[in-house]
């Protein structure tokens, strides 16, 4: 069905932010990490760790725009249907344990807006396509210990296949790849 959809609608977008290709940037290629620059001879950070900018945001979609994407949707059927597949099988359950604190907070996030090579694009029905992220709160510390430092940072990021829509290029398929949830990870600066 992908290939179907990808062959109606062009080429995919890949917006990557991910651990694994984290970790192989730092082992094969400079000191780049999408958290700071790292020193893998030291082992330590000589700039961050801090969370990298994602590329979404979740303000609320103007009821404008709502009603300009129902209406190309209903010129789209072949997008209106994969997303209503996708709606089929989204898993809906957050929930936060009681009585326990979490050291590093978060909320879960439900992106709007995508900024796709320097144009901002909507998220076709971000409510349907079941795509979340998880917003950090900025807190350094997380770990009470003298002997070595630590902040919270974005984690577990997974891929989401979305339906965005463009001014200039229209509907797109696009993977994001996103924060689920943050840690509070230990560090040395150099």
């Amino acid at each position: 069905m992908q290939a179907l959809l990808q062959s109606l609608v062009g080429s995919i977008f890949l917006l990557s932010l991910s651990v694994a290709e984290d970790e192989f940037a730092v082992q094969y290629y400079d000191k780049t990490s999408v958290y700071g620059t790292y020193d893998k001879e030291k082992k330590c950070w000589s700039e961050g760790p801090d969370n990298p900018e994602l590329p979404v945001s979740d303000e609320c979609q103007p009821a404008s725009v709502q009603l300009k994407l129902e209406y190309l949707l209903k010129k789209n059927p072949a997008v209106q249907n994969a997303i209503k597949e996708k709606y089929l099988h989204c898993d809906k359950s957050y929930y936060t344990p009681v009585g326990l604190d979490n050291v590093c907070p978060s909320t879960v996030a439900f992106p709007t807006k995508v900024k796709v090579y320097d144009t901002e694009c909507y998220i076709v029905k971000p409510e349907k396509q079941c795509i979340s992220y998880a917003k950090c709160e900025a807190k350094t510390g997380c770990l009470s210990s003298n002997d070595y430092k630590s902040t919270c940072l974005m984690d577990s990021f997974r891929e989401f296949e979305t339906w965005i829509y463009c001014q200039t290029c229209g509907f797109r398929l696009i993977t994001l790849k996103l924060p689920q949830c943050c840690s509070c990870n230990k560090y040395d600066t150099c």
